[in-house]
């Protein structure tokens, strides 16, 4: 590689050519099935890498193909149909053959770090290790446009801690350039020869980093849902009603559960109002409803309300967790589900979703073999549905 200076900070540059990549794809293509992934490994010492990939060059990968680059324990695996080279060439108004897609991880360092080091402590954590910024831009005669938006497409990053981390009170985040607030992101934990590798996976591009924290509320010392709620708040997922109190068996609105849906998926909430006719852009929620609704997580009533204010019962619950399953992409192993002594109580819209997510683990009947459809939920019974759908589709550990 090369040496660039950017942004007062040397880079560790590669540049594949489009001979170069033609010749990795058709090794790949000998390859058992399922291999897919072009890895172009930075072995230079320097902390930041990137590499540039012409757009001529990515017309004969194939739609599966992802491009890994990785260096120094951080590594970026990027499905290539993640970047729209089409919409981004005419945004530049060029052709796609002639632009570059520059893809690469930056190391945050000096005033940006003691900004996210001084957020961690705000949330009640400590910072670990180095946070790092992973970036895609399509580029054409001096000009550039940020991928910044995957979609519904869970790209994954990994960063690699020194030492063992506990997961349970470790989470990594994802730092909003607008808001400057500290987030959740999807991620699992694994020590590998006495190093912790954090693989975070989210739709999106942006400054990560990993914080540890402890979080306890005075109101769940010894309630079941202790250990999840706990867990969840350390993560950044759930929030206490104040500091020191949680309010486990308070219910949850809809509007809630949207919110915390959105949080536990690493979605970035988006600013306006949904398609809902009683959600105003000026309500708080409005944002993660509205990302709800694009997602397909939530849908509204017939009278085309979605009720935000409304609490939410354990089906509607079922549905919202078992869409947000499927926008995952993960393969959940499940099992058949238990008859309720109550299934005839259950709506047709919600039955597929409760077999489901019952089958899955993810959700359980109460006392008497019921499933109690119509029930309102519980901000204790919400947490622990969250936490059992972050780990069955391995976006927890």
């Amino acid at each position: 590689p090369t040496i660039e200076n950017v942004g007062g900070q040397d880079v560790a540059s590669l540049t594949l050519d489009k001979a170069t990549l033609d010749k990795a794809l058709q090794l790949l293509a000998k390859q058992p099935a399922g291999a897919n992934t072009v890895n172009v490994e930075v072995s230079d010492s320097t902390a930041s890498a990137q590499v540039i990939v012409p757009g001529s060059a990515l017309q004969s990968a194939a739609g599966g193909t992802q491009l890994a680059l990785s260096a120094q324990g951080v590594s970026y695996v990027l499905p290539l149909r993640a970047v729209d080279v089409a919409q981004a060439a005419k945004e530049l108004g060029v052709e796609a053959s002639s632009v570059d897609i520059r893809i690469a991880l930056t190391q945050v360092s000096g005033a940006q770090k003691e900004k996210i080091a001084a957020l961690s402590k705000t949330n009640g954590g400590t910072l670990l290790g180095e946070p790092y910024e992973f970036s895609v831009t399509v580029e054409a005669g001096g000009k550039q446009v940020q991928v910044n938006d995957f979609g519904t497409l869970y790209v994954t990053r990994s960063l690699t801690l020194e030492g063992t981390v506990d997961s349970g009170s470790a989470t990594a985040v994802w730092i909003d350039d607008t808001t400057g607030a500290m987030n959740f992101v999807p991620a699992t934990f694994a020590v590998i020869d006495g190093k912790t590798v954090v693989t975070m996976k989210r739709p999106g591009n942006s400054v990560y980093a990993v914080v540890q924290s402890v979080r306890s509320f005075d109101d769940i010392a010894g309630h079941w849902s202790q250990q999840d709620v706990e867990r969840l708040a350390a993560k950044l997922v759930v929030q206490g009603v104040s500091a020191r109190s949680f309010a486990p068996d308070a219910a949850v609105t809809r509007a809630e559960f949207a919110a915390l849906l959105v949080r536990a998926l690493g979605l970035n909430a988006a600013a306006g109002s949904a398609a809902f006719q009683d959600v105003a852009a000026s309500d708080w929620y409005a944002g993660v409803v509205a990302t709800a609704a694009k997602h397909g997580l939530v849908q509204g009533f017939e009278d085309g309300r979605f009720q935000p204010d409304a609490r939410i019962t354990r089906e509607q619950m079922a549905v919202m967790v078992a869409r947000a399953v499927a926008l995952t992409g993960a393969t959940v192993k499940t099992q058949a589900a238990p008859q309720f002594a109550d299934r005839a109580a259950i709506s047709l819209w919600s039955r597929d979703a409760v077999d489901q997510i019952v089958g899955a683990g993810i959700a359980q009947g109460v006392s008497g073999g019921r499933f109690a459809p119509g029930a309102e939920a519980t901000r204790a019974e919400a947490a622990v549905m969250l936490g059992r759908m972050l780990e069955a589709v391995q976006f927890m550990n």
